[in-house]
């Protein structure tokens, strides 16, 4: 919660005055594809990154007004580290699942930013699942996600 929202904030009130001032400048944010659905088992995880996804989303107007870029890139799984360095149970379904290239996804989230997109989504499956997802009710979808996730 400190990483993902605390240092966030703070990193970006850092910087903000700066570009305001210059009256340009570009802020790209790793939300999340769960940034956009309750994700049980991960539940911490997945409201930090709604969180990354919301506050992006509320200084886009903000700080567009002064010719500031701002674009959440929300990637599925990507293969990075984390999975090395965090302690995840290694089983059929983590063997099985897709992971992203860590340079298409940043190639994504750059783009999206050069293009003034308020959301960057890499991978046409990660687009369609949150388009299918999303409309369907909340207490529902945390049932079959937990269903799955078990």
């Amino acid at each position: 919660m400190k990483l993902n929202m605390d240092a966030l904030v703070h990193l970006t009130y850092l910087i903000t005055p700066e570009m305001i001032q210059r009256k340009s400048g570009s802020i790209l944010n790793t939300a999340s594809v769960v940034s956009f659905i309750p994700i049980p088992v991960e539940a911490v995880y997945a409201a930090t990154k709604a969180f990354v996804l919301s506050f992006t989303e509320g200084m886009y107007p903000e700080l567009r007004s002064h010719g500031i870029r701002v674009c959440a890139l929300c990637p599925g799984t990507t293969d990075t580290e984390f999975f090395d360095t965090g302690n995840f149970k290694r089983d059929a379904k983590f063997q099985m699942a897709k992971r992203m290239d860590p340079r298409h996804v940043a190639k994504v989230g750059i783009s999206g930013l050069k293009k003034g997109k308020l959301v960057a989504i890499p991978g046409i499956l990660n687009k369609i699942s949150i388009l299918i997802l999303k409309p369907i009710p909340k207490k529902l979808l945390g049932r079959f996600l937990n269903y799955i996730m078990k």
